[in-house]
């Protein structure tokens, strides 16, 4: 079968929806199946000049009016990727709402998987003005996207009900994210990571491998750290505390800001964007990973890649009690769970791995099992195979 996925955004980058596709592929190529990958990066550089380059100037006259254009020149320009490759295709996925509707303009039949909330994250991140007609030209783009997929596939059960609820969809299964379990194996040792990452080796890492927009709430973590700092929260004496954040964002001005501020630089290191073949080296150098994400503006987290592979590595993972974040860690079992916004929370459940070294290696132990038997790249390659097979039996 020939699979194409494609992507309005840029590939790869940094984020979720890159890594997806990643595995995605690798998944059904190990099974035999011939891929394809389209995004923005395919397009001419004039393109995206085109797409980029008056976005700044029409945000100035009013906020929004610059993600309208950048949304609508993606899409006019990946019309033409999709229909250059609509004879070899056998099989459209697509992996956002652009893409989707490029595929619409292109006449092709799809796929949709749905990564998260597409308008509320616009508004989450302060693009764009809710109630405002950019929103509501937004809203109407992503029902048509959602309305004109032969399937969607929700990678949790929250989307699936937004997709519902905003689309009326009825033919949507979900498919949680998941990661390659072979991927330690070709990670350097501990003490080899430590050195390369130049991390001492009495530090307790943390580490935090987060984009930095509002829903992923990094700065709670930042916030931890401080109670840690001014002596709050109790730490080991012997296990010297160190956040090592790897990401960048919109929120990069104010979380430096943070940090230079509180006088946190002995106790976190900002790393900012590395590439996602990058992030064995500092899971490997980690005692504990910190997902401290929040609900925001409507946009909650999804079945967090970056947790799935902390807990596929063996590293012990702190996580707010939101979204797919709950249905991947069992709080006490494979991880522990903290309430959103909560630093204290946070400080506390770090401290407590810390202390505890047992406690971090059992919850550590029982997270990767799970993760290798529930989140496996080739187990979600065959039903996404499953489904494809549908809408080719549907276009029959």
């Amino acid at each position: 079968m020939n699979v194409l996925l494609a992507t309005a955004f840029e590939y790869p980058h940094l984020g979720g929806l890159s890594t997806h596709m990643t595995l995605l592929a690798k998944g059904l190529r190990a099974q035999g199946h011939d891929v394809r990958i389209r995004s923005f990066t395919d397009l001419s550089r004039v393109q995206r000049a085109a797409t980029r380059g008056p976005a700044w100037l029409l945000n100035r006259v009013q906020r929004g009016w610059g993600t309208w254009w950048t949304t609508a020149m993606r899409i006019r320009f990946l019309v033409r990727l999709l229909r250059a490759e609509s004879a070899w295709l056998d099989v459209l996925n697509v992996e956002d709402p652009m893409a989707a509707v490029a595929a619409q303009r292109a006449g092709l039949r799809y796929v949709y998987t749905v990564h998260g909330y597409a308008t509320d994250e616009h508004v989450a991140a302060g693009r764009i003005r809710r109630d405002s007609w950019v929103h509501r030209w937004h809203l109407e783009l992503e029902r048509r996207a959602l309305g004109g997929a032969q399937h969607v596939v929700a990678v949790d059960s929250r989307i699936r009900r937004h997709v519902e609820q905003l689309a009326g969809h009825r033919r949507v299964t979900v498919i949680p994210n998941f990661v390659d379990g072979d991927w330690p194996r070709q990670a350097p040792d501990r003490t080899a990571a430590r050195a390369t990452l130049g991390l001492a080796d009495d530090a307790f890492v943390v580490l935090c491998p987060r984009r930095l927009t509002p829903k992923n709430g990094v700065v709670y973590a930042l916030e931890a750290m401080d109670l840690v700092r001014n002596g709050e929260v109790e730490w080991p004496a012997d296990r010297r505390p160190l956040l090592v954040v790897v990401g960048t964002g919109e929120q990069w001005p104010a979380v430096q800001a943070f940090v230079r501020q509180r006088g946190l630089a002995p106790f976190c290191r900002l790393e900012g964007g590395r590439p996602h073949e990058a992030m064995a080296v500092y899971l490997r150098a980690a005692d504990a990973v910190v997902i401290p994400s929040i609900h925001a503006a409507g946009v909650e987290e999804a079945t967090s890649i970056s947790a799935l592979e902390a807990m596929v590595f063996g590293v012990p993972v702190v996580a707010s009690a939101v979204g797919g974040l709950k249905e991947i860690i069992r709080d006490g079992e494979t991880g522990l769970l903290v309430p959103q916004k909560r630093p204290d929370a946070l400080a506390r459940a770090l401290a407590r791995l810390a202390a505890e070294p047992s406690l971090a290696r059992r919850l550590a132990e029982a997270a990767r099992a799970y993760v290798l038997a529930h989140h496996s790249h080739l187990a979600a390659a065959a039903r996404f195979l499953h489904i494809y097979g549908q809408a080719t039996a549907q276009v029959g």
